[in-house]
């Protein structure tokens, strides 16, 4: 219709370029008096004035066409974005609050406090719990170290504290550093998805240096996270 419309427009024109030449050609009918050059351009601006009108009566069905087209791209675009979402949603599931058998390495300040009560001194990112037989370092909220007072004076060995160490934990490692025969550290590392997963920078590795004291016959620990001492 609009097409119509504009060719009929350039017709009128055309008609009236002619009518103003000769009128005679154009205006046949009527009174003498009507037939001349200024009723070609009454009538022929009439005409075009009428054709403008329904152009415009016949634009908007095109608007909304497009914008339908518009709005159909939009959301072609939105639908990859939401079952990527989607996906990933179900590929990262929610991350527990509790990594290990007891409140230990990844685990949040609300686990320890579960399993240990309040902290009995509390210098923000520095925690001490049970009378500071276990002194811990907040980050976001996840323990990142833990620094055991008083073990059993025994050989030291990982699994004495491997109730503080994540439960999905693989690839134990443990050697000897006897660089000072007055301070020997045993140094056990391991990974863990689960740590990955809550303290990201620590690239889900652990460390536990491990040592013993002859002259007060306690052994000692020290979990942090990543694999250096």
């Amino acid at each position: 219709m609009f097409t119509v419309l504009f060719i009929l427009i350039f017709i009128i024109i055309i008609v009236a370029i002619i009518g103003l030449i000769k009128p005679s050609l154009i205006l046949r009918w009527g009174p003498e008096t009507k037939r001349n050059r200024k009723y070609v351009l009454l009538y022929g601006l009439i005409g075009i004035i009428i054709c403008f009108v329904g152009m415009g009566v016949s634009g908007p069905p095109l608007s909304k066409n497009k914008t339908e087209k518009s709005d159909n791209i939009d959301e072609q675009k939105k639908a990859p974005i939401t079952e990527e979402n989607k996906s990933d949603q179900k590929t990262h599931p929610s991350i527990p609050d509790k990594l290990c058998l007891s409140a230990g390495i990844g685990d949040t300040m609300n686990t320890w406090k579960q399993d240990y009560g309040d902290p009995n001194r509390d210098n923000g990112t520095l925690k001490s719990f049970n009378d500071d037989k276990f002194l811990v370092m907040v980050a976001d909220n996840r323990i990142i170290n833990i620094t055991i007072q008083e073990l059993p004076y025994t050989h030291p060995s990982v699994d004495d504290v491997v109730n503080f160490l994540p439960q999905d934990r693989k690839g134990l490692q443990t050697r000897i550093d006897n660089t000072d025969s007055k301070d020997v550290k045993y140094i056990t590392v391991g990974e863990s998805e689960s740590l990955k997963a809550a303290v990201p920078n620590s690239n889900g590795k652990f460390i536990v240096i491990m040592r013993s004291f002859s002259d007060s016959h306690k052994n000692s620990a020290v979990i942090g996270i990543g694999d250096k001492p």
